[in-house]
């Protein structure tokens, strides 16, 4: 099991406006934020928050550095424990009616993500956000965007 407490940050409801919300969003190009993820718990929270929105067609855009880690449980278990555990997630959800989405902020996220795309530099996520979420509402669910 996990060792480390969870903290869950909201940056943007899906009732708020996004103007609303744009200060909070670049709490995310912060430098060693997050530097601890355990990503699976993180991911399987947002789904089941999505799920109860009741918009028919529900779209998860993960940022992610594609590291899930804690060091108190990867010493206990080892570090594929969180890695296990996120893969689990991420097939459960992708057997749900959510579209899942992941960026990954210098590393490649695609060993865990079918639909991936990997930045380079932190202030490319917004281009790439907005360029894939447009081919992303626009396109059948099974098409890749990588």
């Amino acid at each position: 099991a996990r060792l480390n407490a969870l903290r869950h940050i909201v940056y943007k409801t899906a009732e708020q406006p996004w103007r609303r919300a744009r200060p909070r969003l670049g709490l995310l190009l912060r430098e060693g934020f997050g530097y601890e993820n355990i990503d699976g718990e993180a991911l399987d929270w947002a789904a089941r928050r999505l799920m109860r929105q009741p918009q028919p067609r529900k779209v998860l855009v993960v940022l992610s550095d594609g590291s899930p880690y804690d060091e108190a449980t990867a010493s206990a278990h080892g570090r594929e424990f969180l890695e296990n555990h996120l893969r689990a997630v991420i097939a459960g959800i992708e057997a749900s009616p959510i579209q899942l989405v992941a960026i990954g902020t210098g590393q490649d996220v695609g060993r865990f993500y079918r639909q991936a795309v990997t930045v380079r530099r932190p202030e490319a996520v917004a281009e790439v956000l907005f360029d894939r979420l447009g081919d992303l509402l626009t396109r059948p669910d099974s098409e890749d965007i990588r």
